[in-house]
């Protein structure tokens, strides 16, 4: 889609902070908050964002998560393939499957407390065992997200932020705590006063345990899901065979890998 210098920059501010409110990137980019909310519906209703999702360490909250990659063989119909795809999705320990192009045909992971656990997953997926020919499975941690500058009026300028997951110590928490991350997973963007009438909670109750899971590193930020297709963008997954994992001082805030 065809878009202006202001769009992108109303994109990159939701890209660092998909939760800051309307008022707050008003101000910042010099627009109305009924323009920008006019903006913003524009990009739902084309389906160039499609919802707003936040960053989680699971590993804060005692889980572990794998990568797995499949090679298929022996599924000659679309439908098949399908099949096997929804059998995934429908595996509640999963968190994300994807239809690939490439060697691997379907990459997906899988979030655990232990090992015990994983087995137990990995053996609901090998009951497929005659429709995967090869797979390979890795265990993420830490998993380091960053700010998408690319998409910035001005990527020159700009230095990503990094958002780490896993590898951290676990945290005490209650049910409240997630059934507050499991509204949020829906829309970030949903306002407090109605995930309070929704959980029978106080406004001021959600804010709090809001702000305590953002500083116990829980919620590590908040982002757009993007259509990439519509911005223009196609979007690949690089896995790299390191010969040493010897870590080497690079630049601020980062690390280069021999």
């Amino acid at each position: 889609m065809k878009l202006t210098k202001k769009d992108w920059k109303v994109l990159y501010e939701l890209e660092k902070d998909a939760r800051q409110p309307l008022q707050s990137i008003a101000k910042k980019l010099g627009l109305s908050k009924q323009l920008l909310s006019y903006m913003m519906k524009k990009y739902e209703n084309q389906k160039i964002i499609l919802t707003y999702t936040a960053i989680i360490d699971s590993s804060r909250l005692g889980y572990y998560t794998y990568r797995i990659y499949l090679k298929l063989q022996r599924l000659n119909k679309y439908e098949d393939k399908e099949k096997l795809l929804n059998f995934l999705v429908d595996i509640p320990e999963t968190t994300i499957v994807n239809s690939l192009d490439g060697y691997w045909d379907i990459g997906m992971t899988i979030t655990v407390t232990n090992i015990y656990d994983f087995y137990k997953v990995w053996d609901k997926i090998m009951s497929y065992r005659k429709n995967i020919g090869d797979y390979k499975i890795g265990i993420y941690s830490p998993i380091y997200h960053f700010t998408r500058t690319m998409i910035s009026p001005q990527p020159e300028k700009e230095y990503p932020k990094v958002m780490m997951l896993g590898g951290k110590d676990r945290i005490d928490y209650d049910k409240d705590d997630i059934t507050v991350l499991k509204e949020l997973a829906k829309n970030v963007r949903t306002p407090i006063i109605h995930i309070a009438k929704k959980i029978g909670k106080s406004p001021q109750f959600i804010a709090r345990r809001i702000k305590n899971l953002e500083k116990n590193g829980v919620i590590q930020g908040y982002r757009p899901l993007f259509n990439w297709n519509l911005l223009g963008y196609m979007y690949f997954k690089i896995n790299v065979h390191l010969e040493d994992y010897k870590r080497k001082k690079g630049r601020k805030n980062s690390y280069l890998f021999s």
